[in-house]
């Protein structure tokens, strides 16, 4: 039984992609987080415990961190492979309890699955799991990184393979000096989040950061003017930002064992 007042943690993947010198496609690390260069292997950094907790953190020694929504932007095309798209949820970096056994190694690990998610290429998506997923943790920091793992449900591995899709050369673009917005000679459904782009007038290292129909927003600013500019864009098979977000209950204590500090 958990008691009636928790707390909520929200997860987002786009505290780390929409620092200024995040770029889709390579790793990344900061004092906010780290993600791999696919964004299977996202990582939060110094999340303060006692914050988040508030008045149960020093009410409880064991809390329920239950899984409530996983919700997608627009999702890129990820991969050429579907398996890749299926995948299981692993989350580390808390003191879990009895949460972690690998039957393949007969032992405990230091991740636990919080859920298995589709991700739907070129679309956005919503799952509810209604605080039904769960897993109990521990203290033994007021501080801890968080790490959420995408393992496919094929074979248990982190998809990472740096996929570049078939560049597109037959667009040009138009937009003005100092501005980062650039409208296409045409639609083209493989123009997506986190595409590189290039062409004169456009700096080094810059990618797409929105897409709606022929209108792109860049990165950066364009140099000089573009009226019908060739460019060649680069799309991206990278997993598109996501946020989670958690209850979490805490757990109270045996009435026999009400000032010790496990259940």
């Amino acid at each position: 039984m958990t008691d009636l007042l928790n707390a909520s943690l929200i997860l987002k993947t786009s505290d780390i992609t929409q620092q200024s010198t995040y770029l889709y496609g390579n790793t990344f690390s900061s004092q906010v987080g780290s993600m791999n260069a696919k964004g299977s292997s996202i990582t939060w950094n110094n999340i303060n415990l006692r914050t988040v907790l508030g008045t149960i953190y020093d009410k409880y020694d064991v809390f329920n961190l239950c899984l409530n929504t996983i919700s997608t932007a627009q999702a890129n095309t990820i991969d050429v492979n579907p398996d890749s798209r299926n995948i299981t949820i692993k989350m580390s970096g808390l003191p879990w309890i009895n949460q972690t056994y690998n039957t393949k190694s007969n032992s405990n690990g230091t991740s636990t699955s919080i859920a298995t998610f589709n991700f739907t290429a070129l679309s956005s998506t919503t799952q509810y799991y209604y605080s039904n997923n769960i897993a109990t943790f521990g203290k033994n920091s007021d501080t801890c990184n968080i790490t959420i793992d995408y393992f496919r449900i094929l074979d248990d591995v982190i998809p990472n393979s740096n996929i570049n899709l078939t560049q597109i050369t037959n667009l040009t673009g138009t937009g003005l000096i100092n501005s980062n917005v650039l409208a296409l000679s045409a639609s083209n459904a493989n123009v997506v989040l986190g595409s590189g782009i290039t062409g004169a007038g456009i700096p080094a290292n810059t990618y797409i950061s929105y897409v709606s129909g022929t209108t792109i927003i860049l990165s950066n600013i364009l140099t000089i003017a573009l009226n019908n500019t060739a460019i060649t864009i680069t799309p991206i098979a990278t997993y598109p930002n996501t946020i989670f977000i958690l209850d979490i209950f805490g757990i109270p204590k045996d009435e026999g064992n009400i000032n010790g500090t496990r259940l």
